[in-house]
């Protein structure tokens, strides 16, 4: 009852934030960037020709979590090859990642609805959803309540709690405890998460521990087509050697010029493509490259380059898709890095800088297989990559220890099955 009075008075608040942003929206322009409209619209409602598949909703918060829905459609797909999907997102930029996502059993996408009642059991009731999985830790209240309203079973997947998460939780497990109940399974990151869950209401039977999804990845070389048109769109010869720096901070471009420099020196000739974490950086990353370097609005260019900067969100992945090096950047400075895992998929060798205690796992990992390298500096950067890219022996073994390392992974990805229902 308690539960119920709590989620109606949050539900009906929620209406009232959502008609008040409709009111901004039509009042002013500069609130256009909220995506009022098409977050009221949801996703769009497809007639499918087989109406007796069951349908299953995922959501992922934003572009970190709904890059893992690939990954968990490979395992679903193998056990329930009959199913449909639904698939949101809260994020902008993961919005953009569903819609490049082309998945044959992907129905439709679009964003997470309003969190009210109305809304989510509408939303529930319309695409006559028969299982949702969420990945990482979103409590929706309205969202969680609606499905245990239409006995609609919830699973949580890769999920985690942060200790100040928990420390919040704790004070509203009164609330947090029955909806948290609601999740089976619960498939958590850590023996510490699992401990934390269970504290927080969450089944005991129903928690699992699984490996951080985002460190099992499917490593793949882009095809030749595929390069060949990315290269072609920006003028660069297929036989060019080419790296890619990814998530660059203010600092680091100076590194990349260093290493571009290095190389140059001793004869190898290299296109370095840039892409700023942020993209207001671009202008301070053009002083750090030099002032010939181009700043492009798109992944395309009218003539060649020996360096450029991307200023564009969403086109990280394709830009390590065409390249035969990665850099990953906020490592070269007090930042702490980011994800390793999107130039690793690619199959190609993955430099990083001595900052990277945030991706400590991953870059252990990486070192481990023998297909990332710590740099303590841009001569080390290019050094690595005369030895594992340019000098066919070392470029024999990176292959031999990527192949090893891309089975590993097939394995560890196909062990979530059991796990799932």
């Amino acid at each position: 009852m308690i539960l119920s009075f709590f989620v109606t008075i949050y539900s009906f608040g929620f209406e009232i934030i959502v008609f008040c942003a409709r009111v901004l929206f039509t009042l002013s322009p500069k609130f256009a960037s909220w995506e009022i409209d098409q977050r009221i619209a949801g996703p769009k409602k497809i007639e499918h020709a087989q109406h007796t598949a069951k349908i299953v909703w995922i959501h992922g918060a934003s572009l970190g979590e709904v890059r893992l829905i690939p990954k968990l459609l490979s395992v679903l797909c193998q056990k329930h090859p009959h199913d449909r999907y639904v698939v949101t997102a809260t994020t902008k930029n993961g919005l953009y990642y569903l819609s490049t996502l082309k998945h044959p059993l992907i129905d439709t996408y679009g964003y997470l609805p309003f969190d009210t009642l109305t809304r989510m059991t509408a939303f529930l009731r319309t695409f006559a959803i028969h299982r949702v999985w969420i990945l990482e830790t979103e409590i929706w209240p309205s969202l969680l309540y609606s499905c245990k309203k239409e006995n609609i079973p919830i699973g949580c997947i890769n999920g985690r709690i942060e200790h100040k998460s928990f420390l919040r939780y704790q004070q509203f497990k009164w609330l947090i405890k029955p909806l948290l109940a609601t999740f089976n399974p619960v498939l958590v990151q850590s023996d510490e998460y699992a401990e934390r869950y269970q504290l927080c209401g969450a089944q005991p039977d129903a928690i699992k521990v699984f490996p951080n999804l985002k460190s099992i990845t499917s490593i793949a070389t882009t095809s030749q087509a595929k390069r060949t048109r990315l290269r072609k769109a920006l003028c660069i010869s297929p036989t060019q050697l080419v790296l890619t720096a990814g998530c660059v901070h203010p600092g680091e471009g100076l590194i990349i010029r260093r290493a571009a420099e290095f190389l140059k020196n001793r004869g190898v000739s290299i296109t370095c493509i840039l892409v700023p974490r942020h993209l207001k950086a671009c202008t301070i990353i053009q002083g750090e490259m030099g002032s010939d370097t181009p700043i492009l609005t798109s992944c395309s260019a009218h003539e060649s380059f020996t360096s450029c900067i991307i200023n564009k969100i969403g086109i990280l992945e394709e830009m390590y898709s065409l390249a035969d090096v990665a850099f990953v950047g906020g490592t070269f400075v007090s930042i702490g890095g980011h994800s390793m895992w999107d130039a690793a998929q690619c199959g190609i060798p993955v430099f990083f800088g001595p900052h990277h205690q945030t991706q400590y796992e991953s870059c252990l990992a990486l070192q481990n297989a023998r297909v990332g390298f710590l740099a303590g500096q841009a001569e080390s950067i290019a050094q690595g990559i005369l030895t594992y890219v340019v000098n066919e022996p070392g470029h024999s073994n990176f292959l031999s220890a990527r192949d090893a390392f891309a089975k590993s992974m097939r394995n560890k990805i196909s062990d979530l099955g059991p796990f799932l229902p």
